[in-house]
Order: structure tokens, then sequence, then C-alpha cells
């Protein structure tokens, strides 16, 4: 812009024009960030899915090469759990998962029961649990028979497996359902994580894996699905 005098003024913001270019831009900030954590949290959701398919793939390769059985403590006493269960099968065959990358929900807390204590620290194992009734092998028909606690699960034994939970992001190492079938004690509830949007990530006994609200896996009307044969 030139001066009457032939000099070039440099133009210069008012400040007026520059509260509004700040006001756009926190406007757009604001519109922004909700949208970025969602993509963020969606983003952990699918990570988690991921993880759980994996590993499914993994309980049906065990399953094909030992008898059709599920993956769980029942199958390997002594303290063993399923992660111990399918890193030990891992190590006998050609599977192209790292193990120890897919056990970890990426949003999820591992509770202290579930870290490994080494000399270097504390090293992760899983935040994913089984029921109590799946990896203990408590067979819900034959309760008061005196054999409820009998042989290991087989997937044939899962009655609608799509429904029927394998694994589910966990607070702590097992969902103790069979409290609630005995007692009517509902603390099952609180060993169920909901680490996205209010809700869980379950693998199921087809070897899908999908989300569901916290309060649909807690609710004690569908409890039955953390019993395999029920």
């Amino acid at each position: 812009m030139k001066t009457r005098d032939g000099h070039c003024r440099l133009s210069a913001f008012t400040l007026i024009e520059l509260l509004v270019v700040v006001a756009i831009i926190a406007v757009l900030v604001a519109i922004l960030l909700p949208a970025l954590g969602a993509a963020r949290d969606q983003s952990s959701t699918v990570v988690c899915q991921s993880n759980l398919r994996q590993l499914g793939m993994i309980f049906a390769f065990y399953g094909n090469d030992y008898n059709d059985y599920v993956a769980t403590n029942a199958v390997a006493p002594g303290g063993s759990r399923w992660y111990d269960v399918l890193a030990e099968y891992q190590a006998t065959r050609r599977i192209d998962v790292t193990l120890s990358k897919v056990t970890i929900c990426p949003v999820n807390p591992v509770p202290a029961s579930l870290m490994e204590w080494t000399p270097e620290g504390s090293r992760p194992l899983t935040n994913y649990a089984q029921s109590d009734a799946l990896m203990s092998a408590f067979h819900y028909w034959l309760w008061g028979s005196g054999r409820e606690w009998g042989p290991p699960f087989r997937f044939v034994d899962f009655v609608d497996p799509s429904e029927k939970v394998n694994l589910i992001d966990a607070t702590t190492h097992g969902v103790a359902a069979p409290h609630y079938r005995f007692w009517g004690d509902t603390s099952y509830q609180y060993a169920i994580a909901q680490p996205h949007h209010s809700g869980a990530n379950a693998l199921f006994a087809d070897g899908a894996a999908g989300w569901r609200l916290w309060t649909d896996f807690a609710d004690p009307t569908r409890v039955r699905r953390f019993f395999p044969d029920y």
C-alpha cells in the first residue's frame, strides 16, 4: 500500500482482525479435538480386536492338534494358564504371530496379578481373561452332582459358540461367573474391564471378536455366556 508521498507502507492486522482469527482457530480446535479423540479410541478398539482374532487363530490351531480342547489351565494343571499353554504350543509350531504382542489390550491397564516379576522389572503377561467356568472346567449342568468340576472343555462343547466368551478385556485373571451361580454373587462383574467406549472386547468361541457395552457383558440375566455348556 502506498502513502501520499509515494512510500510503501506494510499493511497489518488490526486487533479486531487478530481476535477474529484467534476465535476461528479456537472453534476449529474445539471441533477437531473430540473427533481426534474418538479416532484414537476407535483405533485402540480395532487393535484390541485384532489381537483377539489372532489369539483365536492360535486357539483354533491348538484345538486342531489336541483333540479339539480349548487351551486353558485345565489342560495343563500346575499353575499354568491359557497364555502359558499357547506359549508352549507356539514354541513347537511355526505360527507367524508374536504371542507377547497380542496378549495385551493397548488401553487396558494390566493387573498386578498378571505381571511377571523379573530381575529387570515387571513384564505384563496379559489383560485378557477367561471365565472361571471355562478355565477350570466347571460343567454347569452337572452342578450338585459332585462331578461339576469335570474334564476340560472342547470347542464342540460350547452351546451357541457365537455368544460364548473365550477371552475378554479384564481387570483380573478370571471372570468368576460360577460364584453367581452358587451364591448370587455379582462380583464377577468387576472382573470385566471397560476400556473401550464404556464397553469391552471379547473373543467368542467361534473365533470372532467383537465389542459390547459393559452393561451387556455384566448383565446377570446373560451370565450364561461365561458358561460353555449352559
